[in-house]
């Protein structure tokens, strides 16, 4: 977060989704956190609010699906990039990049709605002015409504965007090594198409082996397929406690795998002046021994001549 915030003038739509990726993360890591629960609470609007809000978690929640949909929006944005560069360019400017992590923030906070109407406050004494946060009795129709919307919410809906989005973007890197075949820069087009894939398919396989077994197991608890003494048990925990590791690999993931990123970080503690260009759309750097991107002398019979580089694609799709 502070990398991305000291080149903020610089940076594009992919720096500015993984700097908005990084916020919901480390506040995910802030709400997550256990605060003790008021053992009485008053019976009346306040009260009311407290347990709603408090009881079930809201914030946590609304910071895990925005950290989830930042994900998917980061895997369409780089579809777009490659495969549409002209459109990337002309439309997907900064602002309405900011705009869209804005609306994906709403959207979290509107699918965590529902959480609210989960607890209430039932009194404890005869006056009725002090009560506990108490969870409202689900019917059997209202639980699996609510599996199948948390299972669609966190896990089918993104998993089946993000595996759709570079299935694409295979497709479309596989068509352009493949015209640039038998030529000197083929071995460019095989490097840029297996960091791409190579990227987005440990972040597929991340978020679905963190969130997969949480998601699937309440599913499989609302429908009584498992019983209800697993959710006491040690294993409940680990699976739920395996989801917010996706919160912890992300950085990992968008961070650390770029030498850029590393300068930066390093940039940061040292009084090395470097300049403050973007970090995540700048992979092309990691692979330049790959692809000649200056003129090249190249000796002939004749003399010397000159040969031009062909255009070198980046692995944001621009020439």
């Amino acid at each position: 977060m502070l990398v991305l915030f000291q080149r903020r003038a610089k940076r594009r739509s992919t720096d500015t989704l993984v700097g908005g990726l990084a916020t919901a993360d480390f506040l995910t890591s802030i709400f997550i956190l256990p605060v003790p629960k008021a053992a009485r609470v008053p019976l009346n609007w306040l009260g009311e609010i407290y347990c709603m809000i408090q009881d079930p978690k809201i914030p946590k929640d609304i910071c895990v699906t925005a950290s989830i949909y930042l994900l998917v929006a980061i895997s369409c944005e780089r579809y777009i990039a490659i495969g549409h560069p002209i459109y990337f360019n002309r439309f997907l400017t900064r602002g309405r990049v900011a705009t869209s992590i804005v609306i994906i923030w709403f959207f979290a906070i509107l699918t965590s709605v529902p959480r609210i109407f989960t607890t209430t406050v039932r009194s404890v004494d005869n006056r009725g002015t002090v009560g506990i946060c108490f969870y409202k009795p689900a019917g059997r129709t209202n639980q699996i409504v609510l599996s199948l919307y948390l299972f669609c919410l966190r896990l089918f809906i993104p998993t089946v965007t993000m595996l759709v989005t570079q299935s694409l973007i295979a497709r479309h890197l596989y068509r352009h090594a493949l015209m640039f075949r038998g030529k000197n820069d083929t071995s460019f087009h095989d490097v840029a198409r297996r960091r791409v894939l190579n990227l987005m398919l440990i972040v597929i396989i991340t978020y679905i082996i963190c969130w997969g077994p949480s998601q699937v197991a309440v599913f499989l608890f609302f429908f009584r397929i498992i019983p209800p003494s697993f959710s006491q048990s040690p294993a409940w925990t680990l699976i739920f406690m395996l989801s917010f590791f996706n919160s912890c690999a992300n950085p990992i993931i968008y961070a650390i795998r770029f030498k850029e990123f590393r300068e930066a970080v390093w940039a940061l503690f040292s009084r090395q002046r470097r300049p403050l260009a973007g970090i995540f759309e700048q992979e092309k750097r990691s692979i330049d021994s790959d692809a000649p991107t200056a003129l090249t002398d190249v000796q002939t019979g004749e003399g010397v001549a000159t040969k031009i580089a062909p255009p070198t694609f980046h692995s944001s799709g621009e020439l």
